[in-house]
């Protein structure tokens, strides 16, 4: 666990592959192709858990999708919220530890001994993030309506 643990750390300091993704292509194909490969490593995970060397490589490849968030986010807000994209990054970042609080929560439940209902549980949330995106989401810059901010 400690060598997949230290390869891995090596797969989330190439997150600038990300970035740089989107310097050829829209935000919405670069996170889009992120979470579909999100979607196929969690649903696949109950398959690579037996399998050492496939275990190692998803988890490897896990921490490089993981790491594309921290990439990614602040340069679509940036592009979307200008100069309150610090501000707004600075809330967002606090889902890591709503989500932590989640998980210790699960982690005492019945659920909390089926580790692998935990990746089927993120295949879910990143095919509602890619539906999300692909039906709901703007990369048009935001411009406030000057009227209902002087009510």
């Amino acid at each position: 666990m400690t060598e997949v643990g230290s390869i891995s750390a090596v797969f989330g300091a190439l997150r600038f592959t990300w970035s740089a993704a989107l310097d050829k292509s829209t935000y919405k194909v670069v996170y889009g192709t992120l979470l579909v490969f999100q979607i196929i490593l969690s649903a696949t995970m109950v398959f690579a858990a037996n399998d050492r060397w496939m275990f190692a490589t998803w988890v490897c490849l896990t921490i490089y999708c993981e790491a594309a968030h921290f990439t990614l986010i602040p340069n679509i807000l940036k592009k979307i919220y200008g100069e309150q994209a610090a501000a707004l990054y600075g809330i967002m970042l606090t889902y890591t530890g709503v989500c932590s609080l989640i998980l210790l929560g699960l982690l005492a439940s019945p659920l909390g001994t089926a580790y692998i209902w935990f990746f089927e549980l993120t295949a879910v949330m990143s095919a509602v993030a890619l539906v999300i995106l692909l039906t709901l989401f703007s990369e048009e810059p935001f411009v406030p309506d000057m009227e209902l901010i002087k009510m």
